[in-house]
């Protein structure tokens, strides 16, 4: 009688436990805002292996300099580099099409935030350039 009482108590314990919601990782981030500048250093052709946008995908490839050039002695990664490509949406290279439409050239400097995670588990480093939408409606024409 006892066993089964003790049996009877783990099934109950078990199921109660089992019908907890898991814990998602991802999600519910905070990043830590570093204002800066971005220059467009590079267009060239993507290559053809990388993740791209179809029309004559371009690699488009700046680089960030904070506004206050100590903030580099405190990034939280620092082996994540200030040199990165600009892609759009999920990560695509952008179309010849979309980078004229954006007069994007070589040169070109744009306000920029090198923003760094700071909780949760999302892309540790994420560049935004002032006046280019990442995810615009038709974001590879």
């Amino acid at each position: 009688m006892k066993n089964t009482i003790a049996y009877s108590i783990l099934v109950m314990m078990l199921a109660v436990t089992s019908c907890v919601p898991e814990q998602r990782s991802g999600g519910g981030c905070t990043y830590n805002r570093i204002d800066g500048k971005a220059e467009i250093i590079s267009i060239s052709d993507a290559p053809p292996e990388d993740y791209n946008c179809p029309d004559s995908p371009k690699k488009v490839v700046f680089r960030f300099t904070p506004n206050n050039p100590d903030s580099t002695k405190n990034y939280k990664f620092p082996e994540w580099s200030d040199t990165n490509s600009f892609t759009l949406y999920a990560g695509e290279n952008p179309s010849a099409d979309w980078v004229a439409r954006n007069n994007i050239a070589v040169g070109n400097t744009y306000g920029a935030i090198r923003s760094e995670e700071t909780e949760g588990t999302c892309t540790p480093v994420v560049f935004s350039l002032d006046g280019l939408d990442a995810a615009p409606e038709e974001y590879c024409k």
